[in-house]
């Protein structure tokens, strides 16, 4: 009877130890197949779709990564783009300055104008971040810099062109 008892209980020590080699397996693992399920199901709809410049496949983006600065699709290079973003959030911080800070300071110093304007700024308040980005984009449209000079086609054309109006604005 004691033998039965002593062999139960190493059967549990065992089913412990697996549990825990278990749980560290799946602890170690699990967080990488949401990423991995992500990319199989990114390339199956890149071969669905067809287009590589819609959807390119993961291998082009890895080759575009590795390559840092190669031309991506004709639109640039990966820092250059980065740069533009850059310049994109810039302008819009600058914007929201010239904007913001003497509108503010009229308000804080002025009870008229904060009852004048107190209203309608507070009507912007409530609306998300996400929702601004569509109110933009139908504000705004797409145009560029360039229509807005009417530059002709040209080295400055090709640069100008890659700040949209409403990219400024988005970014703020």
């Amino acid at each position: 009877m004691e033998e039965s008892k002593s062999v139960k209980f190493y059967v549990i020590e065992v089913d412990q130890y697996v549990g825990k080699q278990t749980k560290r397996m799946i602890s170690f693992v699990s967080p990488a197949i949401i990423p991995i399920l992500f990319i199989i199901l990114g390339e199956y709809f890149t071969i669905k779709v067809g287009n590589n410049v819609i959807l390119p496949r993961v291998t082009t983006v890895a080759t575009h990564f590795i390559n840092i600065n190669a031309d991506v699709i004709g639109i640039g290079t990966i820092p250059k783009n980065i740069l533009y973003s850059l310049v994109r959030v810039f302008i819009g911080y600058i914007l929201a300055i010239i904007a913001g800070l003497p509108l503010g300071l009229i308000m804080r110093y002025s009870q008229r104008a904060k009852g004048a304007l107190n209203l309608f700024i507070s009507l912007f308040q409530p609306v998300q971040a996400i929702a601004w980005r569509t109110l933009v984009l139908g504000w705004f449209g797409i145009m560029s810099i360039v229509t807005i000079f009417n530059l002709d086609y040209g080295p400055t054309y090709a640069i100008m062109d890659n700040f949209k109006i409403s990219m400024i604005f988005l970014y703020s």
